[in-house]
């Protein structure tokens, strides 16, 4: 007996009568082969997610392989939901199978119950039919009912920290005035504003429908501030008070003053200053009775520089231009500015503080120890700048003046490329001094250089001049032969000419050799040339000479021309080449 089965993974029983007596057959390919007597047999084919098929096969000399189909019993459902994000339980499950959105594997036909969970937003709970038909069932987007709201926390005191705590008292927020916080709906919350040495205040942020599906704004008080009373009396009186550096008055003194820690410092003109450390209580008063030592006259002194930051002897003092404080009077002190660069000499002064002196004092800037490089060059080109052990200093482009360079020993390269041999220079750099080096890398040599090409061009070109006193211009183009790197060059040009507003035309042949020619750093031809010319304007013929200097692709010339009934003519030319192709 043989069977064809689809799926391949299923279950056959099979045997004379309904019974299926003969054996029972697992297989995963597909296929049933079993060496029986010829005869009638029955069988059952079985596989969870397919529904079971029952049929009979006849054995004999002629019987061939018998295909089946099962049909499905399941189908998948697609899940859904507004917001996404959500977990999937199906049929009770202890553990969600997914996440929205999200595609189900094989579910057997009929209904199922699916459960959607999301926090800070209510459960859904819903039934859905599968069926058999082995297809993707899309369940409408689920919308999940919010549980939450915005509330936003002000406060009048900018300042006040505000903190956001639930039921339980965990914080859920802090932040100053305007904080912005989700909060559940379905718990309360407290809203607190603090500060130092002030009295809290709270209110109470009910849930539920007061918050769900809002944004809402409450409003708390502002911390209340908490008094001491401080009474400060010196032997000697009238001593400068100061409280938390600034300062208050003079003693005897009595005020109100913030409940907390607070610093306190009594200043008298020959006496050692005093610094104390007080805690005020909430309606407590505390009394300072001080007795001051006679001590070293002070005297306030204020030391500036240009750069850098500043030490007294040997200590830094400040870290930043400027330092105004109290130093005593009758000592002598170092002061130093130091720069946070390298390659850097400290400024140096030293004072005297008196009585009746100075009370300003500017301290010399560090000065930098080294010198100005200056690199000339005649064209442009990037130079490395090496020690003369081969460590990289830096790169600049040339030529450069007044380059800041330490003291010591340099190389200078230029790299080289096709058309320029590598450059280098040594230099050395002294303290204060102006370097100056020349470097102008020269034209490679080649014995088997190719001759340069023959450019076929269209001159463009625009003239202004005098013919036989007359002032004349006109607009011109025509064909020439030869490049700017060539030692002979041929042109052909026509033109539109105005003489006292009368037009005409006006043909040139103008033959010319370069007599001068160079490149720079961009490969940019620079030449000069000169050459006699021939003109035809339809009444008169010219013959002249023409002297032209070019950059590249343009040209400016000047040309004097005598011809027939004693006509001459002088005029500028100013000219553009396009390049046609190279022979």
């Amino acid at each position: 007996m043989k069977l064809d089965i689809s799926p391949k993974e299923c279950i056959v029983s099979y045997g004379t009568d309904n019974r299926f007596d003969m054996g029972r057959k697992t297989i995963d390919d597909g296929f049933f082969d079993e060496v029986l007597r010829q005869g009638t047999y029955f069988y059952k084919v079985e596989n969870p997610y397919y529904e079971t098929y029952t049929g009979t096969y006849v054995l004999n000399s002629s019987s061939s392989e018998q295909k089946i189909n099962l049909h499905p019993a399941y189908g998948m459902l697609r899940i859904e939901s507004e917001p996404s994000g959500a977990d999937i339980y199906l049929d009770g499950a202890a553990q969600p199978i997914g996440r929205t959105p999200y595609t189900t594997n094989r579910l057997l036909k009929g209904m199922h119950r699916i459960q959607l969970y999301k926090e800070d937003y209510y459960g859904y709970s819903t039934e859905y039919e599968v069926f058999p038909d082995g297809a993707e069932t899309i369940v409408p987007t689920i919308q999940l009912k919010p549980q939450f709201g915005w509330v936003t926390c002000q406060c009048e005191d900018t300042e006040a920290l505000l903190t956001v705590t639930d039921a339980a008292g965990n914080v859920m927020g802090k932040g100053k005035t305007g904080l912005q916080l989700k909060l559940n709906s379905k718990g309360n919350y407290k809203l607190e504003s603090s500060k130092l040495s002030h009295a809290s205040q709270s209110v109470e942020i009910q849930g539920g429908t007061n918050i769900e599906g809002k944004n809402s704004m409450v409003m708390v008080g502002v911390p209340l501030p908490l008094y001491g009373l401080l009474e400060i009396s010196t032997e000697p009186t009238r001593a400068d008070v100061f409280i938390d550096g600034k300062k208050m008055g003079t003693s005897t003194f009595l005020g109100k003053i913030l409940v907390g820690e607070h610093s306190v410092e009594l200043q008298k003109e020959g006496y050692q200053p005093m610094k104390l450390s007080v805690n005020i209580g909430k309606d407590e008063c505390v009394v300072l009775n001080q007795t001051l030592k006679v001590g070293p006259l002070t005297k306030r002194i204020t030391l500036t520089t240009l750069n850098g930051y500043l030490k007294l002897d040997g200590e830094v003092l400040t870290y930043s231009q400027s330092w105004t404080g109290e130093l005593e009077i009758g000592r002598k002190f170092k002061v130093t500015s130091h720069a946070r660069e390298a390659n850097y000499k400290e400024g140096e002064l030293e004072i005297t503080i008196t009585e009746n002196g100075l009370s300003c004092f500017n301290v010399p800037a560090p000065s930098f120890m080294g010198g100005e490089l200056t690199i000339q060059s005649k064209g442009y080109y990037v130079v490395a700048i090496q020690t003369n052990d081969g460590n990289s200093v830096k790169s600049v482009s040339i030529p450069r003046s007044n380059i800041q360079m330490p003291i010591g020993r340099y190389v200078a390269t230029i790299r080289g490329n096709d058309q320029r041999k590598e450059c280098k220079r040594s230099f050395s750099i002294k303290q204060g001094k102006k370097t100056v080096i020349t470097m102008n890398p020269t034209e490679k040599q080649s014995k088997n250089r190719e001759p340069e090409p023959i450019l076929v061009r269209i001159p463009t070109f625009l003239d202004l001049g005098t013919m036989n006193g007359s002032f004349s211009y006109g607009l011109g183009t025509g064909l020439g032969v030869g490049g700017y790197n060539n030692l002979f060059n041929m042109d052909l040009l026509l033109s539109l000419l105005v003489v006292d507003s009368t037009v005409g035309f006006k043909l040139t042949a103008y033959p010319s050799f370069n007599i001068f020619k160079t490149q720079n750093y961009y490969n940019k031809t620079v030449h000069l040339n000169i050459g006699p010319y021939y003109e035809y304007n339809g009444l008169s013929s010219f013959f002249g000479i023409r002297l032209g200097f070019g950059w590249h692709f343009s040209d400016f010339s000047v040309g004097f021309s005598y011809g027939t009934k004693d006509i001459f003519a002088f005029d500028f030319r100013m000219r553009v080449n396009m390049h046609l192709f190279r022979v």
